[in-house]
C-alpha cells in the first residue's frame, strides 16, 4: 500500500520528491503582482485609449468633411 500512496513524484531543482496524495492536496500556489504584470496592463490601457482617440478623430474629420483628398 505504501508504493500505491507514494506514486506522485514532484521535481524540485535537481532532486525528485515523492509526495503522498494528502501532501499534494496541501500544496498552496500563489500569484504575485509584479512590475511586468502592471506594465502589461498599463500598455493595454494606453493602446485602447489611443485607438479610441484615433477613431474619434477619424469620425470627427469625416463628419466635418475635413478629409485629405486622395490623389
Amino acid at each position: 500500500m505504501e508504493s500505491q500512496d507514494r506514486l506522485n513524484v514532484v521535481r524540485k531543482g535537481n532532486n525528485m520528491l515523492e509526495l503522498t496524495k494528502q501532501e499534494l492536496v496541501e500544496i498552496d500556489g500563489g500569484i504575485s503582482i509584479s512590475g511586468t504584470l502592471i506594465n502589461s496592463f498599463s500598455t493595454i490601457i494606453k493602446t485602447i485609449a489611443s485607438l479610441g482617440r484615433n477613431l474619434g478623430s477619424a469620425i470627427r474629420r469625416i463628419g466635418s468633411s475635413n478629409m485629405c483628398p486622395l490623389q
